[in-house]
This record gives structure tokens, C-alpha cells and sequence, in this order.
């Protein structure tokens, strides 16, 4: 049976059954009656580590250029050209994902994207040792990380139900910091003694693993309903409530059948213009925090305008293990936010959440401003400013897909995320150039300011989801 799109799918449309007779029943409702079980922490499980190889690929290659900028004296302009390539095809990598998600699907993609990341590794630890020769593949590292980053977030949230999906995507952010953790630990233990082919090789293990593994996750049942696999969809969620000791409803599968799906030019119209919009310079904005936040530690560290506390402490330590330090402490500050996140998107929503983190990193970066220094303070809330940031980061990830329909989700996404590696892109010209060589100061005085732009955006938001089933036609499930 056909029946005319809903006004906020403005491309055709076309339901289709099984069987076309009986009751029907429709995607979210048998992901809901699927439950959450066994295969749910498997496919969750093989997407984090997705998570951890994307962070581990790019820590590699930022502890390389700042080795050789602060340790070996190369020119500051090298590490934010190499930075500049990693951004550029993040940026690039993540639009062609929304794209291809929407029109092939979400594991192909993501199977690409992990895949492109294990080649990069493979090449760098090849050319690592001919000094400058291995830069260029860092945009072939940019490339696989928007393919992956964007398309393990959209498919743990067209798996999950509305109940577990802000803890789902919150944990996977944590998992970021620790591939940083674990890269730094790896590092920290094998640079000095087995050099730096073998650390990049051992490093590309669990990248490696990570490849393998998502080529055994499934497509997700939305995705399969959108383009008109009702069958398989079907078969799928009567295996996953299978193993989940549950049943489907009786009746027919239905599906919304889009024929122009992935058409972005669809965001940019009403009812989605005002979102995009703002997500855009959300995006970019806390892109620039955190970003900048997460890699002009070691520059301070080294370039001895500030007289930190305990700067004679690391002066002892080798490079390598002020780099462990950082991360290790990154880590922790996310772990610490991190309950607080998932409390406020669980019990209060996505708006309170977004409002409430931007608000206390903006208090946070204002504050910093004004500790710069030798003061215990500033250590404090430096990395209280890269924990939320990091965290402010996750609600927006969270938040996006909830706010556009299946069959402009991955577009939609995608479109909106790039402009935080255009975020990332600025950060690199400011850390590597700007900051490095004059002052410091005016560096989180601009991180201050974005933060306060951020939480000003946040009011100018009106949509809540945090009930949003992700339903196919209606996109967000109510308005404020």
C-alpha cells in the first residue's frame, strides 16, 4: 500500500509490508519489543572499539609532530601543516560518509573507514623513519576518521532505544580518551627503546582487530526499512528478540521506502533550517575548544611562558612521559563528567544537558583567562576544560541524529559534524602558530569567547528528544 509523505519527509515515499495483509507493526516498535540483550553489547562492543581506533590513529600522529616540534626543534609551521591535512580530510571524510550512509548504507562505510585507517598505519610506520616523508598520509588518516567517527555514532544510535541512548554514545566518547590513554601508555614504553616503527606498529594492533571486527556488525533495521529491505529488517529483529528472549509484535513489518534519500539540500529547507544552522556553528565553535584545549598542553608544557607547578617535575621526566601524564589526567576528567552528562540527558533532556555543560565551561574558560599564571588554579581548570568540552562534544552527538528523519539522518549529520574539524582546522593555526609564538593569553581568552558563543546558542535551540524514537517520518519526537 502507498500512502503521501509526512510534511517533514518532503521526498517520495512509499510504505511497504511483508505480506501486505493483517496488522502491521513498524520499525520502532520492533526495536522496542526486540529489547536489549546479548546482541546489543556485542555490536556495541565492536562499534567502541571504532571509537578506540580513531583516537589511537590520531594520538599516534599528534605525538609525532609534538615530539619533533618541542623535543627535536622542527619548525613550528610542519605540525600545523600535518595537523591542517588530518582536519581536512576529517572534514572531507565526514561529509562523504553522510552521503554514502544514506544511499549504500552504514556498515559499508564504516567497514571502508577502519580499513582506510589500518592502511594509514601501515604506510606510516613504513615512511616514519625517512624523517618528513610519511606527512602526506596524514589526509588519508582524516579521510578514514570522519568515515568512521560519524558512522559508529549514527548506527549505535539506530540501535539503541531511546532509554540507553545517551548513556550509549556518552560511554563511547569516554572511549576516545582512553585509545588516547592507551596510545600514550604504548608510547610512553616503547619510543625510546624499540623506536618509532615499532610503536606505531604495535599501536595498529588493536586497529587492526577493530577492522576485522565491525565487518561482522549488521546493518541497522532503520536503515534496511528506508531503503526498502523490509525482509531482511524483518529477519533481523526477529534474531535479535530471538536472543533477547522477547517476541515481535504479531503482524506485518512495515517501512518507509524514500527514493531520494540522502538529499542534503533537504536540511537546509524548513523545518530543518534553524537546527542546521545551529548546530553548524555549535559545531565549529566546540570544535575549536576542544581541539585546542587537547593539544596546547604540552606546547605550555615546553615553551616555558607559563611557570606551571610542577614544571620541575616533568622537566625530569622524558617527553614521552609528559604525554602519558596529560592524557592520563585527559582521561580522567572525562571519566569524572561523564556520570553528570548521562544523569542530565537521561533524567532531563538534551537541551538541559547542552545548556548546563556549555554554562560551566563557559564559567571554566572565563576563569582560566584569569588564572594564567603559576597558580595551582590554572592546572585545575585546564583540564576541567578539556573534560567538558570533550563531554559538551558527546551531547551534541547525541542530540543531531535525534533531530532529523531516517532517510536524512546520515546527510544531516554528517553535514553539521564537519564544521567541528573546521573547528579543528582553526585550533591547529592558532596552537601551532599563534599561540606557540606569541602569547598564550590570547588563546584562551578565544576559547573563552567561544565557549560563552556556544552556551548562547544553546538557548536558541527549541527541540527536545530525549523521548525521540528516531521515527522515520517525523524526525524529533516533540517540541518544547
Amino acid at each position: 500500500m502507498s500512502e503521501e509523505s509526512a510534511p517533514l519527509a518532503p521526498a517520495a515515499t512509499s510504505y511497504s509490508s511483508t505480506t501486505g495483509q493483517g496488522p502491521t507493526f513498524g520499525v520502532d516498535e520492533g526495536i522496542a519489543a526486540a529489547g536489549i540483550g546479548g546482541y546489543h553489547y556485542r555490536r556495541y562492543l565492536l562499534l567502541s572499539s571504532a571509537a578506540i581506533s580513531i583516537s589511537m590513529s590520531f594520538s599516534i600522529s599528534f605525538i609525532v609532530m609534538i615530539t619533533l616540534v618541542c623535543r627535536d626543534n622542527v619548525h613550528v609551521f610542519l605540525g600545523f601543516w600535518v595537523m591542517a591535512l588530518v582536519f581536512s580530510g576529517f572534514m572531507v571524510g565526514t561529509v562523504i560518509a553522510g552521503l554514502l550512509c544514506d544511499r549504500l548504507g552504514r556498515k559499508p562505510v564504516l567497514v571502508a573507514g577502519t580499513w582506510i585507517i589500518v592502511i594509514h598505519f601501515v604506510l606510516m610506520s613504513v615512511t616514519v623513519e625517512t624523517e618528513y616523508r610519511f606527512y602526506p598520509w596524514h589526509v588519508g588518516l582524516g579521510l578514514g576518521m570522519g568515515l568512521v567517527e560519524f558512522t559508529y555514532i549514527i548506527m549505535i544510535a539506530e540501535f539503541a532505544t531511546p532509554d540507553i541512548r545517551s548513556i550509549a554514545i556518552s560511554v563511547s566518547g569516554f572511549l576516545f580518551g582512553l585509545g588516547s590513554l592507551l596510545t600514550s601508555i604504548i608510547s610512553y614504553f616503547s619510543i625510546n627503546t624499540l623506536g618509532w616503527r615499532t610503536t606505531i606498529l604495535i599501536c595498529g594492533i588493536p586497529v587492526a582487530l577493530s577492522a576485522v571486527g565491525v565487518c561482522f556488525v549488521s546493518e541497522t533495521p532503520k536503515y534496511l526499512c528506508t531503503s526498502g529491505q523490509v525482509g531482511p529488517a524483518r529477519i533481523l529483529l526477529e534474531e535479535i528478540a530471538e536472543e533477547n528472549g522477547n517476541k515481535l509484535p504479531e503482524g506485518d513489518l512495515v517501512g518507509v521506502h524514500v527514493e531520494d534519500r540522502g538529499n542534503m539540500r533537504e536540511i537546509f529547507r524548513k523545518p530543518h533550517q534553524k537546527d542546521t544552522m545551529l548546530l553548524i556553528a555549535s559545531y565549529f565553535l566546540v570544535g575549536v575548544v576542544f581541539y585546542s584545549a587537547w593539544s596546547m598542553l604540552p606546547f605550555i608544557l615546553q615553551s616555558g611562558h607559563c611557570d606551571l607547578p610542577y614544571r620541575p617535575l616533568t622537566s625530569l621526566c622524558t617527553f614521552s612521559g609528559q604525554i602519558l601524564l596529560e592524557n592520563l589526567i585527559l582521561t580522567t576528567s572525562q571519566l569524572f563528567f561523564l556520570p553528570v552528562v548521562v544523569m542530565v540527558n537521561s533524567l532531563w533532556g538534551r537541551l538541559p544537558a547542552l545548556r548546563v555543560v556549555s554554562g560551566i565551561l563557559t564559567v571554566v574558560s572565563i576563569l582560566l583567562t584569569v588564572c594564567w599564571g603559576g597558580h595551582h588554579l590554572f592546572l585545575l581548570f585546564l583540564f576541567i576544560q578539556r573534560g567538558l568540552s570533550q563531554n559538551l562534544l558527546v551531547v551534541l552527538l547525541i542530540y543531531t541524529p535525534e533531530l532529523y528523519p531516517t532517510h536524512i539522518r546520515a546527510v544531516s549529520s554528517s553535514g553539521v559534524i564537519a564544521f567541528s574539524a573546521v573547528g579543528g582546522l582553526v585550533s591547529s593555526l592558532i596552537v601551532w602558530s599563534v599561540g606557540y609564538n606569541i602569547h598564550w593569553e590570547i588563546l584562551l581568552v578565544v576559547l573563552a569567547v567561544c565557549s560563552s558563543a556556544t552556551f548562547i546558542l544553546s538557548w536558541a535551540f527549541s527541540k527536545e528528544t530525549k523521548d525521540a524514537t528516531l521515527q522515520d517520518g517525523t524526525g524529533a519526537a516533540h517540541t518544547d
